[in-house]
């Protein structure tokens, strides 16, 4: 069975003004995280903050265990194209 992951940057806004961070979601779960310093647009760049927060750890270990791509804004990337970043 497979399980799509998704990984969307982010601009959040609110009453008190706006954060950036990611969204990430599968076929089971979603999270979200809005500390980022900025908006990150670059997908691998994206992809390596997720990877240092603590929200993204399930599907990482997913990614990992599976060596399986993942969608990052709308880009699909092969597991060739993210080992580097998904390795443990």
């Amino acid at each position: 069975m497979s399980n799509r992951i998704n990984l969307f940057s982010t601009e959040f806004k609110d009453l008190g003004g706006s954060s950036y961070g990611y969204r990430v979601a599968d076929d089971y779960d979603k999270e979200y995280h809005n500390f980022a310093p900025a908006m990150i647009v670059d997908d691998l760049k994206l992809l390596k903050y997720a990877t240092e927060t603590s929200e993204f750890s399930q599907f990482h270990d997913y990614l990992s265990d599976n060596q399986s791509g993942l969608s990052i804004n709308d880009n699909w990337y092969d597991w060739e194209e993210v080992k580097h970043i998904l390795q443990k």
